[in-house]
C-alpha cells in the first residue's frame, strides 16, 4: 500500500473515531415535526400576586396542569431540573429519562436532571413538554426554549431567544431578598408561535430587572421581540398570558393599573381595552367580541365586548348552600353542633373569586363565607367561621348558567370515614387549583391531585378520586 493511501485510510479511522467520541464534533440535531395547534385554553398558568418591594409588577407564575393521555408531569427541582412523570396506567412516580444506567446526577445526558438548564415556564403543546430555561455557558447568559419527548427519551434545544453576557447580569442566587420575588418568566405556545416573556436581574442591591418579551416561530425559528428595545428597564413584562383564534392576550401594569391587550399573531397590531376599574387580572377569552373578566372586591362578572367597547355585569347567584345542623344535648340543654350539608337554598348573591374557560364552558368558582343555621333554631343566621366547599358556577358561551357544582373539601375526599367538621384548620378553599382538561376535571390542593369525568362533574355530584401526590418543592 503506497505511503498516500495509509495516510488517508489513518485520517478516516481517525474522522470516524472522533464522530463517534462523546463531547467530540458537534452532535447533529434531530429534526422533528410540529403540528400547529391552540394552546389548551382551560390549562394556563396562574399568577399570583407576590408583594416583594411593593412592586407593581411582582407577580410569581404558578405552572399549568402538565397532562398527556399517559400521565402527570412535575418538576421538582425548583431552580434546578428534576422531572418527574406520574404514570397512570402503573401508578408508579418516575424519574423523566429512560436512559440505561443513567444516575440522574444532573449530568448533560440526563433528560430529567440536566443541570445546564435552570427552568422558568412549562407548557404541554402537540404531545410533548416544552420548557423555558435559562442557561450559563461560557461567560454567555442563554435564554433557550427545550423540547423534552414525553417517554424522558430526548431532550432538544428549539431555539436560543434572548442572550447576554453574564457580566451583565446577576448569575449567581441571591438569597437576601426578603418575601417573594417576581417571577414573570413564562411561556405560552399557539398555533406554533411561542410567547415568551423573560426577565435578566441587573443589579442584586436593588433587584433591578430589564424585561423583554420574545415571539418565536416554531417552524422558523425566527425570533422577534415585542419591545423597541430587546431586554431594557422601561419595558413592561406581559402578565396573565392567554390566546383565542389570531390573536394573544396578556396584561401589563400600566401607571399601577391592569391593563389588557390583544396582538395578532399574523400582523403584530396590539390594542387595549378599557375595562372597568380594579380590574384583578383575571379574565377568559370567550369569544374574538366577549371577554369575561374580575373586579376587586367586585361582586359581578363582568364581560367586555371589544367590537363597541361595551362592558356588561352579571350578578353570580349560588342556589346552594351549607346548612349548620344542631341537636340538643339532652344532660345540658345546650345546643351542639352536629353536621353539615349542601342543600337548596333561596338565591344569594356571591363574589366571583376565580374563572376558567375550555373553549366550551365557562367555570366561575365562588368561596362561600359562612354556613346557615337551619331554620328553627334559636341560633338561626348565626355565622359559623369554618370549612365549607366552593361553587363552580357553569356557563356557556351566552353566559347561560347551565349547572352548580360543589367542590368536595379534599380532606374528605383523603378520608371519608375519618373527617371531621369542626375540626380542619388546614384547609384554605382559596388554595384550591381547578383545571378543565375537555372530558376531565383535574383537582390539585396542596401536594394532592385528584380527577374526575367532564361527565360526572356536570352532574353535579362530581366524583373525584385521589390520583397521586405531587413531588413538590
Amino acid at each position: 500500500m503506497s505511503f498516500k493511501r495509509k495516510l488517508f485510510t489513518c485520517f478516516t479511522l481517525l474522522s470516524v473515531c472522533a464522530a463517534l467520541l462523546p463531547g467530540c464534533g458537534k452532535k447533529p440535531e434531530s429534526p422533528f415535526t410540529i403540528h400547529s395547534e391552540d394552546c389548551a385554553q382551560g390549562n394556563l398558568a396562574e399568577y399570583r400576586k407576590a408583594y416583594a418591594d411593593d412592586n407593581p409588577n411582582a407577580y410569581t407564575v404558578v405552572a399549568p396542569i402538565l397532562k398527556t393521555e399517559q400521565g402527570y408531569y412535575d418538576n421538582a427541582g425548583d431552580k434546578n431540573l428534576r422531572l418527574y412523570y406520574h404514570d397512570i396506567s402503573s401508578g408508579k412516580d418516575i424519574l423523566l429519562c429512560n436512559k440505561p444506567e443513567c444516575k440522574h446526577d444532573g449530568n448533560e445526558f440526563c433528560v430529567a436532571t440536566n443541570a445546564k438548564y435552570e427552568p422558568l415556564a412549562y407548557q404541554i403543546y402537540d404531545g410533548y413538554l416544552y420548557v423555558a430555561a435559562k442557561c450559563l455557558q461560557e461567560e454567555k447568559l442563554e435564554f433557550k426554549l427545550l423540547r423534552i419527548a414525553p417517554d424522558g427519551s430526548s431532550l432538544t434545544e428549539v431555539a436560543t431567544y434572548y442572550g447576554t453576557l453574564a457580566g451583565n447580569a446577576v448569575t449567581a442566587d441571591n438569597d437576601t431578598k426578603i418575601g417573594i420575588p417576581e417571577k414573570v418568566d413564562s411561556l405560552l405556545i399557539h398555533r406554533n408561535k411561542a410567547i415568551l416573556p423573560f426577565s435578566v436581574e441587573m443589579d442584586e442591591v436593588t433587584g433591578k430587572k430589564a424585561y423583554g418579551t420574545a415571539i418565536l416561530d416554531l417552524e422558523t425559528k425566527e425570533v422577534t421581540y415585542a419591545d423597541e428595545n430587546t431586554a431594557d428597564e422601561e419595558n413592561l413584562p406581559w402578565l396573565f398570558l392567554s390566546a383565542h383564534g389570531d390573536y394573544v392576550y396578556y396584561v401589563r401594569i400600566e401607571d399601577r393599573k391592569r391593563v389588557l391587550h390583544r396582538r395578532s399573531l399574523k400582523d403584530g397590531m396590539d390594542e387595549s381595552f378599557s375595562l372597568l376599574t380594579n380590574f384583578t387580572g383575571e379574565y377568559a377569552v370567550l369569544n374574538d367580541d366577549a371577554i369575561a373578566y374580575l373586579r376587586t372586591r367586585g361582586k359581578y362578572l363582568t364581560v367586555y365586548h371589544p367590537s363597541d367597547a361595551s362592558n356588561e355585569e352579571h350578578t353570580v347567584y349560588s342556589k346552594k348552600g351549607h346548612v349548620f345542623h344542631m341537636t340538643l344535648d339532652e344532660e345540658t340543654g345546650d345546643e351542639i353542633f352536629e353536621s353539615v350539608t349542601l342543600e337548596t337554598i333561596d338565591p344569594i348573591e356571591s363574589y366571583p373569586s376565580a374563572l376558567s374557560f375550555d373553549g366550551t364552558y365557562l367555570y366561575v368558582i365562588t368561596y362561600p363565607s359562612s354556613l346557615t343555621i337551619q331554620p328553627g333554631h334559636v341560633n338561626a343566621g348565626m355565622v359559623y367561621e369554618g370549612p365549607a366547599f366552593a361553587l363552580a358556577h357553569v356557563y356557556d358561551e351566552n353566559l347561560k348558567e347551565l349547572h352548580q357544582v360543589p367542590i368536595p373539601n379534599p380532606n374528605l375526599l383523603l378520608d371519608p370515614d375519618g373527617y371531621n367538621y369542626e375540626m380542619d384548620p388546614q384547609y384554605n378553599v382559596t388554595g384550591i387549583r381547578i383545571r378543565f382538561l375537555g372530558d376531565e376535571v383535574v383537582y390539585v390542593y396542596l401536594s394532592h391531585v385528584f380527577s374526575c369525568k367532564m361527565d360526572s362533574f356536570l352532574s353535579e355530584k362530581p366524583d373525584f378520586q385521589y390520583v397521586y401526590d405531587r413531588h413538590v418543592r
